[in-house]
């Protein structure tokens, strides 16, 4: 299912609502309460994305070190998040997440937070300097990538094995500033830019579900 975070009613009242009318109401009653459920779900991812993955002002939410939304680089993750409703065993629900593409893979370590560590060489490049653009956007995909010739600077200062640099010098005979850094691991801090802003939806759901279910029984 991918890096999904669902909401299932968590009130009791709504829940019993929903599995004694979908239990009760037939296929005409799944179809609308379906169809009623896409707006609300969309309006959560919505609400995701702009409270968030926006770069915006700074979002409070508690116990949470992190107090602002992710910065919007390339946009990826926030083109990601999408609304869907299924069917459960007690009725439908509303999950909202990435469920594709490239944003899983960054997706829940943002979400949770936690440690990467290289996989198949001895540390982590991170980009910097000339290596970013504007916005903060890794210029090539790797240090093999770039076009000039790196040098290997050691450091050895924590988490930092080394820099690389461009070896050329520039025309005051000073070697440029660091394009990667090499890191042993990098920590990610928790940002829970999804359940943050889903959590903080529930009540609206919870009162949106209970206005429909009321108007639906007035019509029968």
């Amino acid at each position: 299912m991918g890096n999904l975070f669902t909401i299932s009613f968590p009130e009791s009242e709504v829940k019993k609502a929903i599995r004694a009318s979908f239990d009760g109401g037939g296929q005409k009653f799944r179809r609308s309460l379906t169809k009623a459920l896409n707006p609300i779900g969309a309006r959560v991812a919505s609400n995701v994305i702009k409270r968030t993955l926006t770069g915006g002002a700074p979002v409070r939410y508690p116990n949470l070190r992190r107090r602002t939304p992710l910065g919007v680089r390339t946009g990826t993750l926030r083109r990601s998040v999408i609304s869907r409703v299924e069917s459960g065993a007690k009725g439908p629900l509303i999950r909202v997440g990435v469920t594709r593409g490239p944003a899983l893979k960054y997706a829940g370590i943002l979400e949770h937070g936690g440690i990467i560590r290289p996989v198949s060489s001895k540390s982590l490049a991170i980009p910097t300097g000339d290596a970013l653009t504007a916005s903060g956007v890794a210029r090539y995909a790797s240090p093999r990538d770039y076009p000039g010739e790196l040098s290997f600077i050691p450091i050895h200062r924590g988490r930092v094995v080394g820099i690389l640099v461009d070896k050329s010098l520039d025309a005051e005979g000073q070697r440029p500033g660091a394009l990667w850094f090499l890191l042993s691991s990098v920590r990610i801090p928790k940002f829970a830019w999804l359940s943050a802003p889903v959590y903080q939806s529930i009540p609206q759901v919870r009162n949106e579900i209970e206005s429909w279910l009321l108007q639906y029984s007035a019509k029968i």
